[in-house]
């Protein structure tokens, strides 16, 4: 007969059954099911609120280089046929130049300046943001005293080596101030909202966002406000 042994008898642990198994990934699925469609808007609201950041911060920057280096600084806002919008016509980029006086003339007050880009490459509003350019949302887009041109622009459509597009610009001067109208009663802004906003719409007059940011620049300062519903 042999002797007790020293140590008590241990059951090696049970792993899970079936039944458990299946019954856990059912939970899984349904808090899923409930968060996804929150977890879209976190992330819509998410685009948005990082397009906002990126155009006021350039506005900073641009404001900042024009009084450092005591130049003025045109922003530029270009509107071309978007591909992620069935080709129709938005303000889908942007670029900042600083205006420099032409070295071979710098006496020469009346010829043109020259126009450097201020970043590298142009900036590009996220896919799914869209910049209205109506009257009631986006002024610095629409007002008829901004000033208006065209330009060929490279780099603005990837399929394409140059883009004829047009652009709506002002100019930030090396006392900080704008080229903006300054009155009492006028205001200069730039409005955000998500695409599906753009999609329930029936035209940009009429729409009526749940959700939008819209940047207000001072044309005294040039520094930029920022408004979102709660």
């Amino acid at each position: 007969m042999k002797p007790p042994s020293k140590f008590p008898h241990r059951s090696l642990p049970q792993g899970f059954t079936l039944v458990e198994i299946l019954v856990v990934l059912a939970l899984i699925g349904m808090l899923l099911f409930m968060t996804v469609p929150g977890l879209k808007d976190v992330f819509k609201g998410s685009k948005l609120t990082t397009t906002a950041d990126q155009i006021a911060n350039d506005l900073s920057l641009a404001r900042q280089l024009a009084i450092k280096e005591n130049v003025p600084v045109e922003v530029r806002f270009y509107r071309f046929p978007d591909a992620n919008a069935k080709n129709e016509l938005r303000y889908s980029a942007y670029q900042c130049y600083s205006l420099r006086q032409d070295l071979n003339t710098p006496s020469d007050y009346t010829t043109d300046r020259i126009a450097r880009p201020v970043f590298e490459k142009l900036r590009f509003i996220s896919s799914g943001v869209v910049l209205l350019d109506s009257v009631q949302w986006s002024t610095i887009l629409s007002d008829a005293k901004v000033r208006k041109g065209t330009e060929i622009v490279r780099g603005l459509v990837p399929s394409e080596k140059e883009t004829q597009a047009e652009f709506r610009s002002f100019i930030i001067t090396a006392e900080g101030e704008t080229s903006l109208e300054r009155s009492g009663s006028k205001q200069w802004y730039l409005t955000l909202v998500n695409e599906q906003e753009v999609q329930k719409a029936q035209n940009l007059e009429s729409i009526k966002p749940n959700n939008f940011i819209t940047l207000q620049i001072d044309p005294y300062t040039s520094n930029t406000r920022r408004y979102q519903p709660n």
